[in-house]
């Protein structure tokens, strides 16, 4: 997101590298990523799909280590559209400009239609709320967003650093507690092939799995269009696209490792988005109402 000052130009130095940290951790959605992107490799990885993680978080890192040094050599709001422009032609700039935006106006859609379907179903479980009214809820996140970013970048970039950093303690928080829960089944063997399902035996499920890891890394990128807005751009949209992908790199190793030990890797091919094998339906299971700060994590990214 972007603001214009009075002059119609963008605002040169307006937020710094906690800011432009946070706006690509914020589009990479890691309480929702956790919860719905990864689980959806456990019928892949099964108890592996840790090791999967890890190998989605190096791949993710090698273009993560691309992008950011283009970056700080050509600091543009225009990204990759400028950076394929200089680095091969102007026209492949033009062509990957247009695909950019063509990209990036299906997201808004599938997340706010996400929003919509997963308050709709929860409060459907939960109170008996009518399953088929989820647009309502569309329709407030897009209302909400919408005015975070009218209200200019300063704004949207301090509120998604304060929710952004409140859904990362939240998940792992959880991750601790079900560390704790899991006791004596804490195991390093997730670290290795040994729980991939019979139908994805070994190394395969886990390059299975970690093709859905990849979804949840889609995002670190986002800070490179806030170049122009940005203090000392060459180094802080570097550190925000390398910082971002390894710390929440990092974050979803641990939170996958500790929901596998908790719900048990040898059938955490089984585990899920939603339902009783879930982050939800654990968090509900082993600690009550904790639930419910899974819940709004996962609204909130």
């Amino acid at each position: 997101m972007t603001s214009t000052s009075d002059s119609g130009r963008l605002r040169a130095g307006a937020i710094g590298r906690r800011e432009v940290l946070f706006q690509s951790i914020t589009a990479m959605a890691p309480g929702a990523a956790i919860a719905a992107s990864i689980p959806a490799g456990a019928g892949f990885a099964g108890g592996a799909l840790t090791l999967a993680v890890i190998v989605a978080l190096i791949g993710s890192l090698l273009t993560a280590f691309s992008i950011s040094e283009l970056a700080s050599r050509i600091p543009s709001a225009g990204s990759f559209a400028t950076y394929a422009s200089r680095a091969l032609h102007p026209i492949v700039g033009f062509f990957v400009g247009w695909g950019y935006v063509f990209v990036y106006a299906l997201v808004p859609a599938l997340l706010f239609l996400q929003l919509g379907f997963t308050v709709a179903g929860t409060f459907n479980s939960e109170f008996g709320y009518p399953s088929n009214l989820w647009w309502p809820w569309s329709l407030v996140g897009i209302a909400l967003v919408g005015a975070l970013a009218l209200l200019g970048i300063t704004t949207s970039a301090k509120t998604g650093t304060i929710l952004g950093s409140i859904e990362i303690v939240v998940f792992l928080a959880a991750g601790i507690l079900f560390v704790v829960h899991a006791g004596s089944h804490n195991t390093l063997s997730v670290f290795t092939t040994k729980y991939t399902p019979k139908g994805f035996h070994g190394i395969s499920g886990v390059f299975a799995g970690s093709v859905y890891s990849l979804l949840a890394f889609a995002g670190f990128e986002a800070a490179a269009p806030l170049a122009e807005e940005a203090k000392d751009p060459k180094r802080t949209i570097r550190f925000a696209i390398l910082g971002s992908t390894l710390a929440i790199g990092l974050v979803y190793v641990f939170t996958t490792y500790a929901a596998s030990v908790a719900y048990g890797p040898a059938r955490f091919s089984s585990f899920a988005g939603a339902g009783a094998a879930s982050w939800i339906g654990l968090s509900r299971d082993f600690y009550g109402l904790f639930w419910i700060l899974i819940f709004l994590a996962i609204i909130n990214s």
